[in-house]
């Protein structure tokens, strides 16, 4: 049966209820930012130098705490107003965070509790989906967030960048200060095309923005001198057993071939000292097009995890292919319909996907057909990012039912490249 897994999650929680209800749980004040930081640091082992994003990247409203009797933070959650990416349009995303739970209160089912109070509290303020990283995916699986995007980190020897060949007229420029302005736009202007990037909020650039500081920016300029690419990095110290430094990439956008060609070998030329260059890619990484061999690896690999908050505008937000019209019925089944998570249980029962020239439309039907395919709303959240297809979300047990014809259009409407994110919140 589909999410027959969904039993054994409603005994554990009923089983932690009672631990739960010792604690007081209640969004954060500006007096409760320093306890936030301070657990945030004991769990996460956080750099003190991201201490100023942590304060500016979400107001204390958006964290969610559990207080112990004594009115200490023993767990939280916060939420950073984002937009994302799908199908070239923006679709308002919460991005789940710092979900930590102090030593002394873990086992009691805090994470879950603050998690589902962000989520409800996203759902208030109109935010269709909620992506995150996961520290343990079956927490979160558990209340409806799935599988939807890569976090890729690969390593390339330094050396194999040299065979690229970048434009004779080549313009690759160190970036001062008051390129900002320009780094920006180029992001702006490339990030809507790519399934699973940020809308950067102005918070999350000022975070960024430190990059001018701690990181070598360079730009890659085209003939009519606008920045169509750029690249921030710093040195790093080499790998046991490994000669010359890892050359760490930050941050890099490339909205052509030579700006991709032309950056990396810039990376490369420095091979003489430097031995690995290590980047954040898509799992279809734009180099393998470009070099002769398949020279790069895959040194880390986190997956992204997405929620559907709310459906109707989930779909409304996103972009579509333009000349696809379809018109498909399937029934959503979502976990959030418990008691503990109430006000996500608008979302279950029977709904019809509409698309036509680009535009989406999810309308309720009212009758619960027989037959038609039916989706968990975590199964929902993969098809919906582009990350799998129907087929494998039922051997997953996440969908069941449909005719074939159904299924192809559902994986029509929502296929793509696999969506990515270069950055982690």
């Amino acid at each position: 049966m589909l999410y027959s897994r969904t039993r054994g999650w409603l005994a554990a929680t009923e089983s932690s209820t009672l631990e739960r209800m010792a604690y007081k749980h209640r969004t954060l004040t500006t007096d409760d930012l320093d306890a936030a930081w301070d657990l945030d640091v004991q769990v996460f082992h956080t750099d003190g130098l991201h201490r100023a994003a942590f304060y500016g990247l979400s107001a204390p409203d958006r964290f969610h705490g559990a207080f112990d009797a004594k009115g200490r933070l023993v767990a939280m959650a916060r939420v950073i107003p984002f937009g994302q990416y799908f199908g070239g349009r923006r679709v308002s995303m919460g991005g789940l965070s710092s979900v930590g739970v102090a030593p002394e209160a873990r086992g009691r089912g805090l994470a879950a509790a603050v998690s589902r109070a962000a989520l409800a509290d996203m759902r208030e303020r109109g935010e269709a989906i909620s992506s995150l990283y996961p520290g343990s995916a079956g927490l979160y699986r558990k209340l409806g967030w799935e599988l939807s995007g890569a976090h890729t980190i690969r390593h390339i020897d330094c050396s194999a960048l040299r065979q690229l060949r970048p434009p004779a007229d080549r313009r690759v420029l160190r970036a001062e200060p008051s390129d900002r302005a320009r780094v920006r736009a180029c992001y702006e202007r490339i990030a809507p095309t790519i399934n699973g990037f940020l809308e950067r909020v102005d918070s999350r650039w000022y975070f960024l923005d430190k990059m001018w500081d701690e990181f070598h920016v360079y730009l890659s300029v085209d003939s009519a001198g606008e920045v169509d690419g750029y690249v921030a990095y710093r040195q790093e110290a080499p790998a046991s057993g490994q000669h010359g430094y890892t050359i760490r990439v930050r941050d890099w956008m490339a909205g052509s071939r030579n700006a991709l060609a032309s950056l990396f070998w810039t990376l490369g030329s420095g091979s003489t000292q430097a031995a690995v260059v290590s980047y954040p890619s898509s799992p279809e990484d734009p180099l393998l097009l470009l070099l002769d061999d398949q020279v790069e690896r895959v040194h880390g690999d986190i997956r992204v995890m997405t929620r559907i908050v709310d459906p109707a505008e989930a779909v409304a937000q996103r972009g579509f292919a333009p000349a696809l019209t379809l018109d498909v019925p399937f029934v959503l089944v979502e976990r959030g319909a418990t008691d503990e998570a109430s006000s996500l249980a608008a979302n279950a029962g029977a709904w019809r996907l509409q698309l036509s020239k680009g535009v989406g439309r999810l309308e309720r039907t009212g009758d619960d057909a027989p037959g038609v395919p039916r989706l968990s709303v975590a199964g929902f959240a993969s098809l919906y990012t582009g990350w799998a297809q129907t087929a494998l979300l039922e051997r997953a047990g996440l969908l069941e039912g449909g005719s074939a014809a159904e299924r192809a259009d559902l994986d029509a409407a929502f296929a793509g490249p696999t969506p990515w994110l270069p950055e982690e919140f």
